[in-house]
């Protein structure tokens, strides 16, 4: 840290400096004291201090806002925050001041503090390669003459001094063109005239591919003689630059330099005559052989076209370019050693540069005789009917091969389920296992015929066995636990209680119900669909509940339930609840309580007339006459309920005396 003092003044309080001039290098750590303002200034400790006693005499110091710096209140160190940059900014300028703890508090006139930052060599070179197009990879034909231009190439230090100063040692340059093979190319160094002194050259020391040289501050990469392409097709260069600052820091840049294809090469056949054998059975499109052709250029130089005269019938080229050096003939037609044996044609092999080149080659291929004829079935799809719970001989299986021996055998193979079976030899089709038609009612699979010689010759027959029903499954109730059916006992003749729900899996089987114990027969009734109803008066019986059995019938297999009926008694008459004995009984003691009332209304009505008929006789009064046969009849002058206003009823009441 480096510091000067302009001057300092002494008031009567405080004591402060007008100037204070500081220089720091850059990138110093977090917390580096910068000013040590007690210290720095020098002044005795009886002037640095306010005469003032307790906290009026007590001094701070404070530092105007500032990002980069901060001060410590009692002893005047001032420090950095984080590093400082120089290329950034070199120079701090900011006030400090000191004042007193008192009320009011008294301050010292600003203090100037200057922070000089100084540079160090924290910035690597920085090389630019312009290959004055898009792409950072740099193209050269291989047909361009010597020094043609690569790329141009820019170095810079943002540092100052020696520190920006550049220098490239002798082994600046290396091209590398694959991690197995390294070449060094050393340049001589040699100085530049330029105003910043700061760029070098290399001149090669013998004849290699790239040169660097001078241009307007720069450098220019520049080729030293002819590149094949077909010789090494990419350099991979690398530059290396340091400068001269301390501790010295050093950059590298690589560049990609690819070398463009010019059709400079001519198609080469492998085999400029070629012989190849195919069988007479071939089929139609198959691939017959290769011919094969090589051309050292790339892209649209190295693609291949291929052509064969155009008065051969039976083959043709591969259109699909899969593999650019190669290319199949392909059938046109179908072969036949017994028509012909041998065919010869020219094959022209060209690649699409311009302009094109081409060459030349000569084919003949030969037809070898076999087995040309594959087994054919007699029919194209078989079929079997069986019935369920049965095995056995189906059928055979014919297929003809029109070969002639000993290419005419077959054999016969079943790609279908391990319950069947054919015999190789024969063609004899067994059914090995019982089948069920319930859980399987057809079966579709294939049989093979294949030629002996040749198991590519083979034809296909598609088979369907169909299982016929057999009545062999049981009826069965979907209520596996029974049903709990409810009536009401006032339910009447016909009224449906529920529904019995069975079924078979056999088809075409129609089931019947029936209730076998015989005394329900008549009270309840079962229809062919299950639906039970009552088929009588419930209220004839006093049963609560009914337990019954149902079996269900195929014809010939059946199955059986218990079922129950309960007879719901909430909804009944009085009749139903007390019974006939208990109705009778109470109508019988009913009658002759009314009875018993009715003759004591009679005898108190007889009473009440006679007691009137005296009154009126005392009264003088005609009554009531007394008739010879002792009996007494009376008129009732008064109404009597059920007697109408124009009605007299007449009462014949014998007296026995």
């Amino acid at each position: 840290m480096l510091h000067s003092l302009t001057c300092f003044v002494i008031l009567s309080t405080i004591t402060y400096v007008v100037s204070l001039d500081y220089s720091i290098y850059e990138e110093i750590p977090n917390g580096t004291i910068v000013a040590n303002l007690t210290a720095d200034v020098r002044v005795p400790a009886s002037i640095a201090r306010d005469r003032d006693a307790g906290r009026n005499g007590q001094v701070t110091y404070w530092l105007a806002s500032y990002n980069e710096f901060r001060i410590k209140e009692k002893t005047g160190e001032i420090f950095s925050r984080f590093p400082l940059d120089y290329e950034t900014k070199s120079r701090y300028l900011f006030t400090v001041k000191a004042c007193d703890r008192g009320t009011p508090k008294k301050c010292s006139t600003p203090v100037r503090v200057i922070v000089n930052v100084r540079d160090a060599n924290d910035n690597p070179p920085e090389i630019t390669i312009d290959t004055l197009t898009s792409s950072k990879v740099a193209y050269v034909n291989e047909d361009q003459e010597t020094k043609a231009f690569v790329a141009r190439v820019l170095l810079e230090d943002k540092d100052d001094g020696r520190n920006g100063e550049l220098e490239c040692s002798e082994d600046a340059i290396s091209i590398k063109q694959s991690r197995e093979e390294e070449e060094l190319f050393i340049f001589h160094i040699q100085e530049i005239s330029s105003s910043s002194g700061k760029y070098i050259t290399n001149s090669p020391t013998v004849s290699e591919p790239f040169e660097i040289k001078p241009f307007v501050n720069s450098y220019q990469l520049v080729t030293t003689r002819k590149l094949d392409r077909e010789d090494r097709d990419t350099y991979s260069i690398k530059i290396n630059c340091a400068d001269k600052g301390h501790p010295r820091r050093t950059a590298w840049k690589s560049l990609t330099v690819k070398v463009k294809d010019v059709n400079d090469n001519n198609p080469i056949l492998q085999n400029s005559s070629l012989q190849m054998n195919v069988n007479e059975t071939a089929i139609v499109g198959s691939v017959i052989g290769r011919i094969r052709a090589n051309d050292g250029d790339i892209g649209p130089n190295g693609e291949l076209s291929y052509l064969i005269d155009s008065d051969v019938d039976f083959f043709q080229l591969d259109p699909s370019r899969e593999q650019i050096e190669k290319i199949f003939p392909y059938f046109k037609k179908k072969l036949d050693f017994e028509i012909q044996q041998n065919f010869s044609f020219r094959v022209t092999v060209r690649d699409h540069g311009k302009p094109s080149r081409q060459s030349t080659g000569h084919v003949i291929i030969r037809i070898n005789n076999c087995n040309d004829e594959r087994p054919i079935f007699e029919k194209k799809a078989y079929e079997f009917n069986v019935t369920e719970n049965w095995r056995g001989l189906l059928g055979k299986l014919t297929a003809v091969d029109l070969d002639l021996s000993p290419f005419n055998q077959t054999v016969y193979e079943l790609d279908g389920p391990e319950a069947f079976s054919l015999e190789r030899q024969t063609g004899k089709l067994r059914l090995l296992r019982d089948l069920d038609r319930e859980l399987q009612s057809s079966y579709k699979f294939y049989a093979v015929a294949r030629d002996v010689m040749d198991a590519s010759l083979s034809d296909k027959a598609e088979i369907l066995v169909t299982v016929l029903d057999k009545n062999d499954e049981k009826p069965y109730f979907y209520d596996e636990a029974g049903l709990t059916f409810s009536v009401s006992r006032n339910a009447g003749y016909g009224t449906l209680i529920g529904k019995i729900r069975a079924a078979d899996k056999d088809l075409g089987t129609n089931l019947t119900f029936e209730i076998t114990q015989r005394r329900y027969r008549r009270l309840f009734l079962i229809t062919a669909d299950g639906e039970l109803f009552l088929n009588g008066q419930i209220d004839d019986h006093s049963e609560e509940e009914f337990n019954f059995e149902v079996r269900i019938s195929d014809g010939k297999l059946s199955e059986s339930k218990s079922f129950k009926i309960i007879v719901d008694a909430s909804s009944s008459s009085f009749f139903h609840k007390f019974g006939k004995t208990t109705l009778v009984t109470s109508l019988g003691i009913g009658s002759s309580i009314l009875f018993a009332i009715l003759i004591i209304i009679c005898c108190v009505l007889i009473r009440k007339r006679r007691r009137k008929k005296k009154n009126h006789q005392r009264r003088g009064d005609d009554g009531g006459v007394v008739p010879v046969n002792g009996s007494v009849r009376y008129a009732f002058e008064d109404d009597v309920s059920c007697i109408s206003d124009n009605e007299e009823r007449v009462a014949n009441v014998s007296i026995i005396l």
